[in-house]
């Protein structure tokens, strides 16, 4: 899903934990991030704020703890 001014990332966490989230250009260098934080169990919404960032596709990592997943972003 292409995003041009701001993309919403949706984490379910089953526990505390804390919750971090970066954004890679495809060079692997970290362009946004948003620092950790300790959340409770339940929904959260990440907001990325993606205007500043040129048209393409980036690496968003969400990491829970020790846990990390990456997934695609495309910025138009």
């Amino acid at each position: 899903n292409p995003c041009s001014e701001s993309a919403v990332v949706q984490v379910e966490l089953n526990k505390a934990a804390n919750l971090s989230l970066e954004l890679l250009n495809l060079m692997g260098q970290q362009v946004l991030a948003i620092p950790a934080k300790k959340v409770n169990a339940g929904t959260h919404h990440l907001t990325l704020d993606v205007d500043c960032l040129a048209p393409g596709i980036y690496i968003y990592s969400v990491i829970a703890d020790s846990k990390k997943i990456n997934r695609k972003m495309v910025v138009e």
